[in-house]
């Protein structure tokens, strides 16, 4: 009797997507930097950094930190629209600033906006003085350029003296889940690494992330979920500084890691948002990679923050306190990964596979409902990955009785196979 392998053919045609995987390399924008610190004498001359990109509406919002002396003086946070994630024009003055009095009375920074029912959410790190210990606020707006009314007091506090964030917290990315909103934020030790914290809202007031099997400071109060790098490894003096999105499988973090004053950055993903698992191709993205930088003798690329449109990841970055002020831009197509025992459909329809079963070869054909980037691929029933037939091949759209394409698939096993 002959043997019957059950093949899976793998098709994906998304258009829109809620929940995505970046498919590695990022190509750096041709053009970067796409943000750069303004003219001498303007409020942002200095250094520009530590941004955050929210999309809404055909409209990237980017808001960034900066200051007309970013190591001397109060900093404020700007914002740059664009209508194609490229070309971005600064709004006039800053959109929000340290008032003068109170637990941000020096710095605001690190922005984190989000949409809310009453309106929207800017949460940030406050600083009452230039070297005092920053904490984590939150302002309201009615749209996402302001006018923005902060809260007299953080809603999250650094830790106590000799705990991992104990010098100061900034907040990295807030997400909605099923059970309330979670934020990850960065913290520090005075001359330790800069590291990943976990905190939760239940309703009330925000509570940080606590291994109950670390009781002695400095992880008596709570503890980073996202470990440093082994010595000697590219992330192992920090591994902070990070952006989270929702995939399939959970969520998924773009961090900053350095190693010896190099900073780049580094891909992780969790199913349960506590336990990071970092990618085998760490880093994704270097200094090295990114022309701007090389020609600059820059040694860092840092702070990424993403959004995901239609079928491309935007990914923005800095070039770090050191840099002379700017933010670039990296990209890379939408990648759904994992293989599954039926047909995997977003916006696009396989038709009928025939001859089937296969001995030799079959016709495969395909069609989509609108512009898309499409991979189809053949996996064995334990998800290894036998063919390839159309890799990441951007297709417009067509109808029914007229396939995008036909690709003849030849029997990669030399024996019956059925394409389900």
């Amino acid at each position: 009797m002959k043997t019957k392998v059950l093949l899976t053919a793998f098709i994906t045609i998304c258009t829109t997507l809620l929940f995505a995987q970046p498919q590695l390399p990022f190509t750096p924008y041709f053009d970067n930097p796409v943000l750069e610190h303004g003219e001498q004498g303007s409020w942002d001359e200095g250094n520009i950094l530590w941004s955050y990109i929210y999309y809404e509406d055909n409209i990237y919002y980017l808001y960034y930190s900066s200051s007309t002396n970013i190591w001397s003086q109060p900093i404020s946070i700007g914002l740059a629209i664009s209508t194609d994630g490229y070309e971005f024009n600064k709004v006039e003055g800053p959109v929000f600033v340290p008032d003068g009095t109170g637990f941000d009375a020096w710095s605001v920074s690190f922005p984190v906006v989000i949409k809310s029912d009453e309106g929207y959410i800017l949460f940030y790190s406050g600083g009452p003085n230039l070297t005092g210990v920053s904490s984590i606020g939150q302002a309201t707006a009615p749209n996402p350029e302001g006018p923005w009314i902060r809260s007299d007091v953080p809603i999250i506090y650094a830790g106590s003296p000799g705990e991992w964030d104990s010098q100061g917290i900034s907040p990295e990315s807030v997400i909605q889940t099923d059970s309330g909103l979670i934020m990850y934020y960065t913290g520090s030790k005075a001359g330790e690494p800069w590291r990943v914290g976990l905190v939760c809202f239940n309703g009330i007031t925000w509570v940080k992330y606590d291994d109950p099997l670390t009781t002695d400071p400095p992880f008596a109060e709570s503890d980073p979920v996202l470990k440093l790098g082994d010595p000697g490894f590219w992330d192992d003096e920090t591994a902070a500084l990070c952006h989270v999105n929702k995939i399939p499988t959970g969520l998924e973090m773009f961090y900053t890691g350095s190693h010896s004053d190099n900073f780049k950055i580094g891909y992780a993903s969790s199913a349960d948002g506590i336990t990071w698992y970092k990618n085998s191709e760490n880093p994704i993205y270097s200094y090295e990679d990114d022309p701007f930088a090389v020609a600059n003798d820059y040694h860092v690329v840092a702070n990424p923050t993403i959004v995901v449109i239609d079928t491309l990841y935007y990914m923005y970055y800095d070039y770090g306190l050191m840099g002379p002020g700017y933010i670039s831009l990296a990209t890379t197509p939408v990648l759904i990964s994992g293989f599954n025992d039926q047909i995997v459909l977003c916006s696009g329809t396989l038709m009928n596979i025939l001859p089937n079963p296969v001995k030799d070869k079959t016709t495969i054909q395909y069609f989509v409902k609108s512009k898309s980037l499409v991979k189809l691929s053949i996996h064995n029933l334990n998800g290894q990955l036998i063919s390839t037939l159309v890799p990441n091949k951007l297709t417009i759209q067509t109808m029914a009785n007229n396939p995008n394409e036909t690709i003849v698939c030849c029997n990669p096993e030399g024996k019956p196979i059925r394409i389900l």
